[in-house]
């Protein structure tokens, strides 16, 4: 029994020294890519501008093969969800204020930041690593931000951008998608709170309504 106790002990140190490894090559191998890339872009005599080594930059996954799950029952029912949200007479109403808004009564400047001090998720910037799904990340910013300044600052959560790309069955994945649906989904099945600081699906393809 101790002997087995002590094996298993060897192998999760092996494991943890194995894997520790592989995430500091990873790291090395990100920054060469992004200092390489920001040499070859300064070095160019054609370029118009200057690159700038970023710390939290990471180079673009390969996600060749990735396929999304066509779901046709989910899809009809976002078509139709969304053609009712359009047909809405309050959404009718908004679109028509806004388009009718007097010129000269638009302020010359805006902050949303200012305008509702206590909403974090306002000056929140994630960074979405090397996975194209600024949809899924600007939609569930949306989402945050209409929650806390609806409930006049009380409620401050983030929410996750992982669970729009590993669980709506329409919206998208990591090689682009739609933020309509993405609000929708939030709409339908509601989204769970989260705070990270980088976009990384652990199953991109993943569906919770298969």
């Amino acid at each position: 029994m101790k002997n087995g106790a002590a094996v298993a002990v060897v192998l999760s140190l092996v494991f943890i020294y194995v894997n520790t490894q592989r995430i500091r090559k990873d790291a090395a191998d990100n920054n060469e890519y992004l200092k390489d890339l920001v040499r070859k872009v300064n070095e160019n005599p054609k370029s118009t501008w200057k690159a700038k080594f970023n710390k939290f930059g990471s180079k673009a996954r390969d996600y060749e093969g990735l396929k999304t799950p066509k779901n046709e029952t989910a899809i009809a029912e976002y078509f139709e969800l969304l053609e009712k949200f359009f047909e809405w007479d309050i959404l009718k109403t908004h679109i028509k204020t806004l388009q009718e808004f007097p010129e000269d009564d638009l302020p010359e400047q805006f902050d949303a930041r200012q305008k509702w001090p206590g909403c974090p998720s306002i000056s929140n910037v994630p960074n979405q690593g090397g996975c194209g799904s600024c949809y899924a990340v600007a939609a569930v910013g949306v989402a945050a931000d209409r929650a806390c300044i609806q409930s006049n600052g009380t409620y401050k959560s983030l929410f996750s951008e992982e669970d729009v790309l590993g669980c709506c069955a329409v919206c998208g994945n990591c090689l682009g998608g739609d933020p309509l649906k993405a609000l929708t989904y939030w709409v339908q099945e509601g989204l769970v709170t989260g705070n990270q600081t980088q976009v990384f699906p652990l199953n991109p393809s993943f569906s919770r309504r298969s």
